[in-house]
């Protein structure tokens, strides 16, 4: 899990990931990973105890023609069905949780049987999960993982001289906390 940041918490993340139909899927590269939190109920607006969800943020390709500059990012708030898909995904990746830089792909599959007269069943998803190259490390230059600083979708886009030059900066002297000198 990442830890908060100032700057996360002041951002405003991305577009609840939506799941209207069966066969509807939301894919992406993990952005940010929020520490467990309580789940809501949805009549009382009130943290339901003992239940908790966790916060995902995926950079997708995903565009919504409704939305003035939506940038792709889209927020799974996993819980439920959602949690097990997930964790089966991450187990058959060998994986223990997941982690930025990391693809997820969520698909929704159909509805198990309603918990409560009213309701619609819990919706069923399967996930699909590859962790990222390597660690993402400035100074790895064997690594696939985009260096520190640079977001994977960029680095994917990058020229592979580009790529070259910077991994090439193996051993740079990084002052303090300077950022990398690119």
């Amino acid at each position: 899990m990442t830890e908060p940041t100032l700057a996360g918490f002041f951002s405003s993340g991305g577009k609840a990931a939506k799941f209207p139909t069966i066969g509807t899927t939301i894919k992406g590269t993990i952005t940010q990973i929020h520490p467990p939190e309580p789940q809501t109920d949805i009549k009382t607006r009130q943290p339901i105890p003992g239940k908790t969800q966790v916060r995902i943020e995926l950079s997708t390709n995903q565009r919504d023609p409704d939305i003035d500059n939506d940038d792709g990012n889209r927020t799974l708030y996993v819980r439920g069905w959602m949690t097990g898909a997930i964790g089966q995904a991450l187990r058959k990746a060998g994986a223990t949780q997941p982690q930025q830089g990391a693809t997820l792909s969520l698909t929704y599959i159909g509805d198990g049987t309603p918990t409560q007269p009213g309701f619609d069943g819990p919706k069923q998803y399967i996930a699909e999960y590859t962790p990222p190259n390597g660690t993402a490390n400035f100074f790895n230059p064997t690594s696939e993982t985009p260096p520190a600083g640079i977001d994977p979708e960029t680095w994917n886009s990058m020229p592979e001289e580009a790529k070259k030059a910077i991994r090439s900066l193996k051993g740079a002297k990084v002052i303090d906390n300077d950022p990398p000198p690119f």
